[in-house]
């Protein structure tokens, strides 16, 4: 029996993501002939193609406008069905992709690319373009559908549990003077298994490009202070006295209280942003938690 994997996110090293994979066995449905499935492929090739074009590459307008640089957007949105019939298993995807224009736009676009806003967390080529990397992945997106799910449809059938979504959708914001927060909404789902969403944030020094680390903001040392404060407002909000109580109910039950790279410079506060299942069951879904600067002061950097 075929089976196909299904991408999931666990917590590495500092608090970022990255994609691991199951297994979920297909189970085979009544089967119908091949050559008539292929040829219904073959035909959807076309009309994924017709929808690559119209939809690929088109530019909304500018969203923000500062320091000398603008951000505009790339969309796309692209049905692949497997075969011409109106109950075919199909593949959606919807990337609304936020790129600066202007000074420093190289060194943003880069950085990005790098931190992984199309692909979340996969790194890409130092010199790729992200306009060329949009249509690059959609292309790659496409043509991975038709020929891994194509191949279980003509052997096995499928139905709905061949249906694939990602969508992910950018949106860029002003947050504190200086910086700007570039936020990453995306959704996943395949194999019938709930779907995943996952928000991803970078920060951006609008005076020199790059994207801020909490190194960058906090001094030498910062962890400890950081962790306890992490640990209070969590413990607040799950309402438990203590680290115990949170392990009790499961919340950092796996391993050692740490502060996330997944955050937001706000203008009063940082809001930090567990992912799902990083820290807790997936039934607390997102976690966000606020800590105002005023609680911070102590380790932040002076020139923060």
């Amino acid at each position: 029996m075929e089976v196909k994997t299904f991408g999931r996110v666990h917590k590495k090293e500092g608090g970022s993501r990255r994609a691991s994979f199951y297994f979920v066995p297909l189970q085979p449905q009544q089967k119908t002939t091949r050559k008539m499935k292929e040829r219904g492929i073959a035909l959807m090739v076309c009309a994924a193609a017709i929808a690559f074009l119209s939809g690929c590459g088109s530019k909304s307008k500018s969203t923000l406008t500062t320091n000398n640089m603008r951000f505009d957007s790339l969309v796309v949105d692209t049905v692949v069905p497997l075969s011409a019939t109106a109950s075919a298993p199909r593949a959606t995807l919807r990337l609304n992709i936020h790129y600066a224009v202007g000074e420093r736009a190289d060194v943003v676009n880069r950085a990005l690319l790098q931190a992984g806003i199309i692909t979340l967390y996969k790194p890409v080529e130092a010199d790729t373009d992200i306009r060329q990397m949009v249509t690059a992945f959609t292309k790659q997106f496409v043509a991975d559908y038709q020929a891994d799910y194509g191949k279980i449809y003509c052997e096995e059938g499928g139905g709905e549990l061949l249906n694939v979504e990602y969508t992910v959708d950018t949106k860029v914001e002003e947050l504190r003077e200086g910086c700007i927060a570039y936020v990453v909404s995306a959704y996943y789902f395949a194999l019938g298994a709930h779907g995943i969403d996952q928000t991803l944030v970078k920060n951006i020094d609008l005076n020199t490009g790059r994207i801020l680390a909490l190194r960058d903001i906090f001094t030498p040392g910062y962890e400890k202070s950081l962790n306890e404060l992490i640990v209070k407002k969590l413990a607040e909000r799950f309402k438990v006295k203590d680290l115990a109580g949170l392990k009790a109910l499961f919340v950092f039950a796996d391993g050692d209280v740490y502060a996330p790279d997944n955050f937001v410079l706000g203008s009063d506060d940082i809001t930090f942003i567990y992912g799902e299942d990083e820290i807790a069951p997936h039934a607390e879904g997102e976690i966000r938690i606020s800590i105002d600067y005023d609680e911070l002061k102590q380790i932040l950097k002076k020139d923060f």
